[in-house]
């Protein structure tokens, strides 16, 4: 064990474990949708509003004796964070989804954090994932560039792209975020002077762990 205010060189090249504050001075920030914040972690999520199919297939009895299967296929809109292809649906007619999304999920990774005195290996800093929805409101609109502004809503906290969140239509774009921010975390790691990493044992283990809390 190890105290997180103060580095101690006897622990140099041993595995030890250490619980602190973990803190970033950097600012993340997702320069499309004018989001900047002081975290550990960003994390972009989109959606588009598209068609989905869904394949169900069954065995019925044949007039005269023997078994037949039979596939049936149905649609429903349903937001999707991927893009289901409509080109490979076996109904293409009337129900033709967008050939791309226009924008994709992205997560944001703090490169400096430390654990009290101590520097996290970019292995640990994605292990602590704290998230909390970050909420945006209509003030955010006026820091959209001016194509985005053009058709851009906040529903719900979320930038919505199209015409009405509350009928969406297909091809219609959510965008929502969210966030990790500092907090207390306790980490089994090597210690290396002042940075904390990958530890491996004598059978080729590799000790490099990070949870929230005491």
């Amino acid at each position: 064990s190890a105290e997180s205010e103060e580095v101690d060189a006897d622990n140099d090249g041993a595995l030890i474990h250490v619980t602190g504050q973990m803190a970033s001075s950097e600012e993340l920030a997702d320069s499309v949708f004018s989001v900047n914040v002081s975290a550990i972690q960003l994390e972009r999520q989109a959606e588009m509003y598209q068609w989905e199919e869904n394949k169900k297939t069954k065995t019925e009895k044949k007039v005269g004796g023997g078994e037949k299967k039979v596939t049936s296929y149905s649609y429903k809109k349903t937001w999707a964070s991927t893009l289901n292809d409509s080109s490979n649906f076996k109904k293409q007619k009337d129900h033709v989804n967008p050939g791309q999304m226009a924008y994709e999920g992205k997560t944001f990774v703090a490169k400096n954090v430390n654990l009290g005195k101590y520097e996290l290996s970019e292995s640990l800093i994605s292990q602590y994932t704290e998230w909390e929805d970050l909420s945006l409101n209509s003030d955010h609109l006026s820091k959209l560039s001016e194509d985005l502004q053009a058709s851009a809503k906040i529903a719900g906290g979320k930038v919505y792209i199209g015409p009405d969140p509350s009928s969406p239509s297909i091809g219609d774009m959510r965008i929502s975020f969210r966030q990790v921010l500092p907090g207390t975390a306790s980490v089994i790691a090597k210690q290396t002077g002042k940075q904390l990493h990958a530890y491996t044992t004598e059978v080729g283990t590799t000790l490099e762990m990070l949870t929230a809390g005491t």
